[in-house]
């Protein structure tokens, strides 16, 4: 339980973040898919637009107490601090958690399209985090594994999310 616990508890910090942030998305699909309907593609963008950068604050901030939160417990000798990963570490998972927020406000968007362009990249990166948290964890333990994850959400995940973002809003919206 020692080792195992400290792991959990940064996973259900962030998840909550990732969660409260991803409200501000989720609350508004039904009105995403009725402007797709009515093809009001520039009231459509516009809120998204907006509701996303709301979404991005929330969850910054969120992450941002956090890190300070730790680091203040840190330099307080609290024992809950103990609990968490190191600062580097949990700002590395904090960054993975800002991205998904990112690339999840995403596919919110094309999937009010009634369409999914995004179940390769899932099943693609669902492989690439199994296959990296194997060997890093077994060579680097949970170093190896946050960084492999942050990596792969920043540079694979990021990047092909909005490629494909980009390409389908552009052929579906003409």
């Amino acid at each position: 339980c020692g080792r195992r616990r400290p792991y959990i508890l940064v996973g259900a910090v962030l998840s909550g973040v990732l969660s409260i942030s991803m409200s501000w998305m989720n609350t508004k699909v039904p009105l995403f898919s009725s402007l797709i309907a009515k093809k009001d593609f520039n009231s459509l963008d516009l809120i998204f637009n907006r509701t996303l950068k709301q979404a991005c604050f929330i969850s910054a901030l969120g992450l941002i107490v956090l890190v300070f939160s730790v680091l203040l417990m840190r330099y307080y000798n609290v024992s809950l601090a103990n609990r968490f990963l190191s600062p580097l570490y949990l700002s590395l998972l904090c960054v993975s958690t800002f991205v998904n927020q990112i690339v999840s406000g995403f596919a919110i968007y094309l999937r009010c399209h009634k369409k999914e362009p995004f179940l390769v990249v899932s099943i693609v990166m669902g492989v690439l985090c199994a296959s990296s948290t194997i060997i890093l964890g077994k060579y680097f333990g949970i170093d190896g594994i946050v960084i492999g994850y942050t990596f792969l959400t920043v540079f694979v995940s990021l990047i092909w999310g909005s490629l494909i973002f980009i390409k389908k809003r552009k052929i579906w919206h003409q």
